[in-house]
């Protein structure tokens, strides 16, 4: 399940994170909360812009690992890339895309996008 870009993630009193996009796999739907999820998401999507480009890839990417969020995809509009990382132990590794500009996920496994079915319609 795909989640509105105004959830919010409660991983504890202090720290709630509001991503650009969350999914959920179906079986751990139990971690919705009335207002925000209660627990670690599957896989998390922030799409880097200039006012939080350094927090995400920064703050926001430690407390998901921190947190335990199992995969982490960081879209650069600007430079025209996806970076997926999975979490090993707990720190981000970049999942293999194999041929050059596929993005591959291990959360959602089969799911298969090229950088141009991102950045379709983006003006250059």
């Amino acid at each position: 399940m795909v989640f509105h870009p105004q959830t919010g993630i409660r991983f504890s009193p202090h720290d709630l994170l509001i991503p650009d996009a969350i999914f959920i796999a179906q079986d751990r739907l139990n971690i919705l909360g009335k207002k925000t999820i209660d627990a670690p998401p599957d896989l998390v999507v922030e799409i880097l812009s200039p006012g939080t480009r350094r927090r995400d890839l920064t703050t926001k990417r430690d407390l998901y690992a921190r947190f335990g969020v199992h995969e982490y995809s960081i879209v650069d509009p600007l430079e025209r890339t996806v970076t997926v990382l999975a979490l090993m132990g707990n720190q981000y590794e970049p999942v293999d895309g194999g041929d050059e500009g596929m993005i591959r996920s291990e959360v959602l496994p089969g799911l298969e996008l090229t950088l141009r079915d991102v950045f379709a319609g983006l003006v250059e």
